[in-house]
């Protein structure tokens, strides 16, 4: 599991991005990470993914401490730029499975086929929406226990947002792995959610499970977070 103790993260000695958040993240489960664009969702991750440090506090997955050899059981698509851009796509998922020894070739070729990627392509010359696949391809091919997806819907067309959650559905192992995903926009994931974290201005405000939310209070999630958010 994921544990977050008391993490504070300022940027600049002021800018406070996250405030005192603890949270337990358990394992097996596709976890949302919801709020507004400067909630502090992107920090988060980075935190556990090891790309940061915590101004206060401690974060640790599966009892250990995080920092950048973290990346053997966590495996991060983000706004950081985690290409060579005159790379080829086979370039990078030959460098990836080189670095990384759970990289599963076989799944990065149905990846970059199922996203419709040329291979020999250069990244340099590949469109926003496309690099973003590119992405998509080099970590949801990793084997790791955790996958921490950033608002990976950008850029995204609708069809390429389902074939999305249908590879997360039909690739990831949830009796070894746990995806968490940060979107400010329920739509795509809605149905598939177990688990949602509401954060706000850098603070946990609400962390459910999405069963509940709709037994309990008769809510769907874009509902409920209105009513947290309010």
């Amino acid at each position: 599991m994921i544990e977050v103790e008391k993490v504070t993260k300022v940027y600049g000695g002021r800018t406070k991005a996250l405030n005192d958040v603890s949270l337990v993240l358990s394992v097996g489960k596709i976890i949302g990470i919801v709020g507004d664009n400067g909630a502090g969702k992107s920090t988060l991750l980075k935190l556990i993914a090891g790309f940061l440090r915590p101004t206060k506090g401690v974060i640790r997955v599966d009892g250990q401490l995080v920092n950048r050899q973290i990346a053997s059981k966590v495996a991060l698509l983000s706004n950081l730029k985690n290409y060579y851009p005159n790379y080829t796509l086979q370039a990078m998922i030959d460098y990836y499975e080189a670095e990384y020894p759970d990289f599963d070739l076989a799944r990065a070729r149905e990846l970059a086929q199922l996203f419709k990627l040329n291979l020999r392509d250069k990244i340099e010359n590949l469109s926003s929406g496309n690099r973003l696949r590119v992405k998509l391809v080099l970590v949801l091919a990793r084997k790791v226990p955790y996958l921490l997806l950033d608002e990976p819907f950008a850029y995204l067309d609708p069809v390429c947002r389902k074939k999305l959650v249908d590879s997360i559905l039909k690739l990831i192992d949830f009796t070894t792995q746990t995806v968490i995903i940060t979107t400010h926009d329920l739509l795509e994931i809605e149905s598939v959610l177990e688990m949602v974290v509401a954060i706000s201005n850098g603070h946990v405000i609400a962390m459910k499970d999405v069963e509940e939310i709709r037994s309990e209070k008769q809510l769907n999630l874009r509902e409920w977070m209105e009513t947290i958010y309010t």
